[in-house]
C-alpha cells in the first residue's frame, strides 16, 4: 500500500542504508510504502543537492553572489531570516515535486492499464 504523503527527504538515510543492503528501488518502495519512482526521485534529488554542494564557489561567482544579495539583507540576523524563508520555499517547491511525482505515477498505471 503507497503512502499518501511523506516528507522523503526524512528517508533518505533509511533509502541509502537499504541501497547499501543491494535492496532495488522497487524492493525499497514496498518496504517503505512508497513507489519505485518515488524513490528514484528522492535519490535523484539527494544527488542534484550533493553535486551541488561539492562544486567550489570561482571567485567571480562569490562576487555575483554577494551582489545578488538584496541590498536590505545585510545583517547576519536578515541573513538567517532569507535562509529560512528559502528553506521554507524549497520545502515547498520539494513537495510540489512530490506531488508531481505522485500524479506522473497514476498517469503511467493509468497507460498500463489502458494498454492492457
Amino acid at each position: 500500500m503507497v503512502r499518501e504523503y511523506t516528507k522523503m527527504k526524512h528517508l533518505e538515510c533509511e533509502v541509502f542504508a537499504l541501497k547499501e543492503q543491494g535492496k532495488t528501488n522497487a524492493q525499497i518502495g514496498e518496504m517503505l510504502g512508497l513507489t519505485k519512482a518515488q524513490i528514484k526521485g528522492l535519490i535523484k534529488r539527494h544527488n542534484r543537492r550533493a553535486d551541488l554542494a561539492c562544486e567550489p564557489v570561482a571567485e567571480n561567482q562569490l562576487e555575483e553572489i554577494i551582489e545578488a544579495i538584496p541590498a536590505n539583507i545585510r545583517t547576519p540576523q536578515e541573513i538567517s531570516r532569507e535562509v529560512d524563508r528559502l528553506s521554507q520555499e524549497l520545502d515547498s517547491l520539494e513537495d510540489t515535486l512530490h506531488e508531481i511525482d505522485r500524479i506522473w505515477d497514476r498517469i503511467e498505471k493509468s497507460r498500463k492499464a489502458i494498454k492492457k
